[in-house]
């Protein structure tokens, strides 16, 4: 005769070797059981209700309409049962443009109402701060878009990381905000700047890279299409490893790295021999893929980032590496 078990949450219990006992006593434990299981539950639905009713006090507290950012919560995951197929799909540029996509929507919730709280000093101090991350030089080179993601990061950072809002357990708005900011930077670098320098050195359409092209087409993607995961196809580059190590580039295409070669030591590195320029198109498509893999991808998929990786992003970005500044500099 086979035992019996009475299954919880927290496991099974083996009745075999007390399979004799009375139906009463089964009855007894398996409720006693139950009942410790329930009171567990209830005792995290209470915790987590008391850290909602605190972060919705905190948010109030700081000036901001509660409907607002409960619109942005439902929106965001609205978004992402709509378009799940999209974002899980295997057809790498469908995926690529859903994760682009839902950035844009959500950040297009954040900001403005980030921005509205701001006075014009405390603008200033982020202003400041960010430009001894990146230096003046290059802060003043960000389109006013990058400028603005950026401010709206570091200051949402700040506050979910403050003593106030240190139970606050999702900084996915901290990695689609950085990873933005830096998708703007890449696309005018790698889709805007290089498509004129194709078009001013009168480059038939046919011979561009094919990442710039619709497929089985040779009409020129649209900027709207264009995203953080085409970057590196344009410049002749392929990430070789698995998507949970480390980016490893290798020139994939001869012809576009030569192509690709040739426009950044006109625009932006004149002095640069061609083992440097090799090594600054190899390192800028490893930055690339960093943010896109190890942040960008995360903050769209996964259903709570925690601080950890929004401080990794933050020190990689933007303070300890400096990998921004580094791929924004130019050496004329």
């Amino acid at each position: 005769m086979k035992g019996l078990y009475i299954v919880a949450t927290n496991g099974a219990l083996d009745l075999n070797d007390t399979y004799l006992r009375s139906i009463e006593e089964q009855v007894s434990i398996g409720k006693q059981l139950a009942e410790q299981n329930l009171e567990d539950y209830v005792s995290k639905a209470e915790k987590l209700q008391r850290e909602n009713d605190f972060l919705k006090s905190f948010i109030q507290r700081c000036g901001f309409d509660i409907s607002l950012i409960e619109q942005a919560f439902t929106e965001s995951e609205t978004f992402k049962v709509d378009h799940a197929i999209e974002l899980n799909s295997d057809d790498f540029s469908v995926r690529e443009k859903a994760i682009q996509e839902y950035i844009n929507h959500v950040s297009g919730f954040f900001e403005p109402i980030i921005n509205s709280q701001f006075f014009q000093n405390e603008r200033e101090d982020y202003q400041k701060q960010l430009e001894t991350y990146l230096t003046k030089t290059v802060w003043s080179r960000l389109s006013q878009e990058t400028q603005v993601t950026l401010v709206t990061a570091q200051y949402l950072f700040d506050i979910l990381t403050s003593p106030r809002g240190k139970t606050f357990q999702e900084y996915s708005c901290i990695c689609m905000l950085l990873s933005k900011a830096v998708e703007i930077e890449v696309t005018k670098r790698t889709y805007d700047n290089f498509i004129e320098h194709l078009k001013r050195q009168r480059v038939d359409e046919y011979k561009w890279p094919k990442a710039l092209l619709y497929k089985e087409s040779t009409n020129p993607i649209e900027r709207k299409d264009f995203t953080l995961g085409n970057a590196i196809h344009v410049v002749g580059l392929i990430n070789t490893a698995k998507d949970d190590e480390d980016p490893v580039m290798q020139i994939q295409s001869q012809y576009c790295f030569n192509m690709f070669n040739n426009y950044y030591k006109n625009k932006y590195f004149y002095t640069f021999n061609q083992s440097e320029l090799r090594d600054k198109i190899l390192n800028d498509g490893e930055f690339i893929e960093v943010v896109r893999i190890k942040y960008r991808n995360p903050s769209a998929h996964k259903a709570t980032v925690q601080k950890e990786l929004a401080d990794d992003c933050i020190r990689y970005i933007l303070t300890d590496k400096g990998a921004f500044a580094e791929y924004l500099r130019e050496k004329h």
